[in-house]
């Protein structure tokens, strides 16, 4: 049986195929939806979906009132053929080391290629929406989380063939999305642990509502599940339940002490934290609380910033790779630009090596 979303997606390719074959030529007007919800036995909503997706992908051109026509070619065709490229990078307006890495390193890597770049940073759906509604401009996005599924659908309905999402799941009407690989860095973090004899090992978690998040969470619960522990699992996960991008010092404290007064700590031998500077605020903590780290307490990061751990902690770290998820963002919309684009539309990109091993 096919679900909703195969429905429309199924209804959009086979007008699309017509289009493409010249049963529907340039100036055509398409049956109202009514009539093809009828034609092709699929609901009304269904049949808008499928039409919405053709208007946005620039086959045809709908207007209230008047129907749907077949344009003469694609927008996202023009675009390409159009001498001056430009891309959008969009972030958060936040202060954060990825944002920075972001903005500066994809600026640089689209100037060495000839684009035009503008750098937005909103904070509101609506001014991000005015953003990829855009058609002159493709878009780089970082940092957003559009857990509304009318959200989702609006993006993924005007930015489709224009958009790449970083960081971010997004595998909605075939947009491509460039995020890092947690199954395997969790693999890594706890071989790193066994190796050193440490079996109670616990996770922070910044937020939840985080797909990164529940696949760290996912992988650690496969390997609980391996020892006969998954029970154990409630001791074992740390969650700071933070709604920011970023570590809040006293929100992250207040849940560590409401672990110390459970056990947690006095139980675990290891830990994995989500940043390095999540990593430094809990060995401090767990120092003023007469915990010996790494000799009680091992931790290791999972670091975001290439070189950043170098500079900024002696603890373990695993660099995520984010430097090369930038490059390949920038090499998805380039391909976008010459009418390709990944097969993948979810593309992880592999972790480096533990950067230190100090933890004993």
């Amino acid at each position: 049986m096919k679900t909703h979303e195969s429905k429309y997606l199924s209804l959009k390719e086979t007008l699309l195929g017509k289009i493409n074959t010249g049963e529907l030529r340039p100036g055509d007007q398409l049956p109202p939806c009514r009539e093809l919800a009828r034609e092709y036995q699929v609901s009304y909503l269904t049949a808008t979906k499928a039409i919405n997706l053709l208007a946005a992908d620039g086959y045809i051109q709908a207007s209230q009132g008047r129907g749907s026509f077949v344009r003469q070619r694609a927008p996202d065709e023009q675009l390409r053929t159009h001498e001056n490229k430009r891309v959008i990078l969009c972030a958060p307006p936040i202060v954060h080391d990825q944002v920075d890495l972001f903005l500066r390193e994809g600026k640089r890597m689209f100037f060495e290629q000839g684009w035009d770049v503008e750098i937005e940073q909103p904070r509101k759906m609506r001014d991000i929406l005015s953003l990829v509604k855009r058609p002159d401009s493709y878009v780089l996005l970082f940092g957003y989380q559009f857990s509304n599924y009318n959200d989702r659908y609006l993006i993924a309905t005007h930015g489709r063939g224009r958009i790449i999402m970083l960081g971010e799941r997004f595998d909605f009407f075939g947009i491509t999305s460039i995020s890092s690989d947690n199954s395997h860095i969790m693999r890594m973090a706890l071989d790193f642990f066994q190796s050193k004899g440490r079996s109670k090992i616990g996770l922070i978690c910044a937020n939840l509502a985080h797909v990164d998040e529940l696949e760290r969470l996912a992988a650690l619960r496969c390997y609980y599940r391996t020892l006969y522990k998954e029970h154990l699992l409630e001791k074992l996960l740390v969650d700071l339940n933070l709604k920011q991008f970023t570590v809040v010092a006293d929100q992250a404290l207040k849940t560590f002490e409401e672990h110390l007064n459970s056990g947690t700590w006095n139980y675990l031998d290891a830990v994995i934290a989500p940043e390095v500077e999540t990593a430094q605020l809990l060995c401090r903590f767990l120092k003023s609380h007469r915990f010996r780290i790494p000799e009680d307490i091992a931790v290791i990061a999972i670091n975001n910033i290439s070189g950043h751990a170098e500079t900024k902690s002696p603890l373990s770290c695993i660099d995520t790779n984010f430097q090369a998820q930038v490059r390949i963002s920038v090499e998805a919309i380039l391909k976008l630009a010459k009418g390709q684009g990944y097969k993948e539309i979810l593309y992880t990109c592999e972790p480096s090596l533990v950067l230190r091993s100090t933890t004993p």
